[in-house]
């Protein structure tokens, strides 16, 4: 398949074309960049309370464990400290929880952020760009055929352009006159992206 035309002018259109998707593309991309940088942000107060967490559990563990070793009332003091490190624990799953939860908002937003204008702009281009270059593939095959381009001229080219090819054009070509069928054809072909 062939994505860009013969002549110059419809060339270059659809080279704007491209470059101005691939432009809206890449800018929605940094958007939702931004959108996903911004929403993660605010998980740090989650990865606090899990630092906090983490350094309350240790540090009650540790006083449980040297309690352990006291004479007497080691046993006693142990199962409270004990019972306070679990609660440091869930402390830290809550800030774990927290972030995971941001990570996963902050994912969905950037997606619906930069996917939503990026899926509409793609939805209008791409099927025009394929219709052209599986038409175009036609069309190069098809190029040496004048009669068949001078039907299609006569068919589909605005009357403006017919008439800028002379009076009665299509009656000439029809009665057979020289270079009638070609200048027709001609027309069509150019309309289509190709050299003539």
């Amino acid at each position: 398949m062939l994505w860009y035309a013969e002549t110059p002018a419809l060339r270059s259109r659809q080279l704007v074309r491209d470059v101005l998707v691939l432009l809206w593309v890449l800018l929605w991309l940094r958007v939702g960049a931004a959108v996903h940088d911004a929403v993660g942000a605010l998980a740090a107060p989650g990865r606090e309370l899990e630092e906090a967490g983490n350094g309350l559990t240790d540090g009650l563990s540790g006083a449980a464990d040297r309690a352990d070793d006291l004479p007497v009332v080691g046993g006693g003091l142990s199962a409270p400290l004990d019972a306070a490190a679990g609660a440091g624990r869930a402390l830290a799953d809550a800030g774990a929880a927290q972030q995971e939860a941001v990570g996963l908002l902050a994912t969905v937003l950037a997606l619906v952020v930069a996917g939503l204008p990026i899926a509409l702009v793609l939805l209008r281009w791409l099927p025009g760009r394929l219709a052209f270059a599986r038409e175009h593939g036609a069309a190069r095959r098809l190029r040496d055929d004048v009669e068949l381009w001078a039907l299609r001229a006569a068919l589909n080219r605005p009357l403006a352009e017919l008439a800028a090819l002379g009076p009665d054009p299509v009656g000439r070509w029809r009665r057979g006159e020289p270079g009638a069928a070609q200048a027709l054809a001609r027309l069509e072909q150019r309309a289509q992206g190709l050299r003539a």
